[in-house]
């Protein structure tokens, strides 16, 4: 696990770790924050390509990330966390690629 401060001065916690599902082993990566989480209204949003709420950003960095998961047979998730403000996303990746 590592961990740093954002530009918020919040905490950004990363977590590696494999995990074994009904549906197989998988190897994952998780960030966690303590920001003020993703909005409601742009949940379903999230990952398309030009979406940001940060002024002067392009908007690319959650789409490209997905694409990249993607095009490793990873899942990617973004959800807000109920233990505390702010954000986890996590992604997944197969132990056994079946390329």
């Amino acid at each position: 696990m590592r961990q740093r401060e954002d530009a918020s001065g919040g905490e950004i916690r990363i977590t590696i770790f494999a995990q074994r599902l009904l549906g197989g082993a998988y190897r994952c990566c998780r960030y966690l924050d303590e920001g003020s989480g993703i909005a409601e209204e742009i949940g379903d949003r999230l990952f398309h390509p030009f979406m940001s709420t940060k002024h002067g950003s392009s908007g690319l960095g959650l789409w490209l990330s997905r694409r990249i998961a993607d095009s490793h047979n990873a899942t990617m998730r973004g959800i807000n966390r109920k233990d505390r403000k702010g954000a986890l996303f996590s992604i997944e990746f197969p132990a056994h690629s079946e390329r």
